[in-house]
């Protein structure tokens, strides 16, 4: 499985697709957001149990899912720049101080 920001899956169920993409090394830290018009209790939990990190029923306004998906992401990206910096990825002073520049102004 290959590394993605967004992922849209038709042809597998979503709560398989959420395992398989939680269980990847290289996929495991995307964030997962189920969107779906059924209301169904059962279902948003196996979602939230299989590695969502949101669930969202009842479709609201495409602004809204929009907004939903640029603060996930937003947050995918500050935690992996804040990994690189703890692995030692980024270790030259300057970018750190740039990186943690702009993650104050996030």
């Amino acid at each position: 499985m290959q590394s993605g920001e967004i992922v849209l899956y038709a042809f597998m169920s979503g709560i398989e697709a959420c395992r398989k993409l939680s269980a990847g090394p290289l996929t495991r830290k995307i964030p997962i957001i189920f969107v779906t018009s059924m209301e169904d209790k059962h279902n948003e939990e196996s979602a939230l149990k299989a590695g969502a990190v949101d669930y969202i029923s009842k479709l609201p306004a495409p602004g809204v899912v929009r907004a939903l998906v640029a603060v996930h992401l937003e947050k995918t990206r500050q935690s992996r720049l804040i990994e690189a910096i703890a692995s030692g990825y980024i270790s030259d002073p300057e970018k750190i101080r740039e990186t943690a520049k702009e993650l104050a102004r996030s």
